[in-house]
């Protein structure tokens, strides 16, 4: 189901999302693009915080902005409008929690971990909202990582990488060479491993 993005002003985030489980990509990418700024900001926030870390390489913005983009993604199929929880809540802390893993991988190979420097329970949520929510946790997005490199071909890896860098197909196409149609049914694949391994979480 494709729809025309003009309407989607006036939905709320839960009918935005509920598309998106559908299969309107037009909903999605309106999601990613309301959400860009809260992506950028948390992003922000872990690369200030660990600017030491940044400064030796283990850290760089653009990977944790990536990771960020892949906790909103997550978090945009795994939502389930059942509780009285918002997505704007639940997503900003999926969104937190994903960079706060790619945090805790890049400097683990450290003699003094993060979590000597500052406290990463305390995770970083755009104010004012609660933190309550049951939501996708660090070690969920860590396997979620490891299982997207494993059963990710390199070709889709390739595609999400890009994707997640706001990349449009037609730009993707152009950057990996092939037809945009490729690059559609890869997302598609990528999208049915990722609900795979929600829906595996969850049982």
């Amino acid at each position: 189901m494709f729809s025309n993005p003009d309407v989607f002003s006036g939905l709320t985030d839960e009918e935005l999302v509920k598309r998106a489980q559908n299969g309107d990509t037009a909903a999605e990418s309106y999601i990613f693009s309301r959400y860009k700024s809260s992506v950028i900001s948390t992003a922000k926030y872990y690369f200030s915080k660990f600017s030491a870390f940044c400064l030796t390489g283990l850290l760089d913005y653009d990977d944790l902005h990536q990771e960020g983009l892949l906790g909103l993604w997550s978090a945009i199929y795994s939502f389930k409008d059942e509780k009285n929880v918002t997505f704007r809540t639940y997503s900003a802390k999926c969104i937190a929690n994903a960079i706060k893993a790619a945090v805790k991988t890049a400097t683990s190979k450290k003699n003094n971990p993060v979590e000597n420097i500052i406290p990463l329970d305390d995770i970083y949520i755009p104010a004012p909202i609660s933190v309550e929510a049951s939501v996708i946790d660090d070690e969920d997005i860590k396997e979620l990582n490891s299982f997207l490199k494993t059963e990710l071909s390199d070709f889709e890896y390739s595609v999400l990488r890009l994707f997640l860098s706001e990349f449009s197909y037609k730009k993707i196409s152009e950057n990996l060479k092939v037809a945009e149609k490729s690059v559609d049914n890869a997302i598609q694949r990528i999208r049915g491993k990722i609900n795979r391994f929600l829906n595996n979480r969850r049982s």
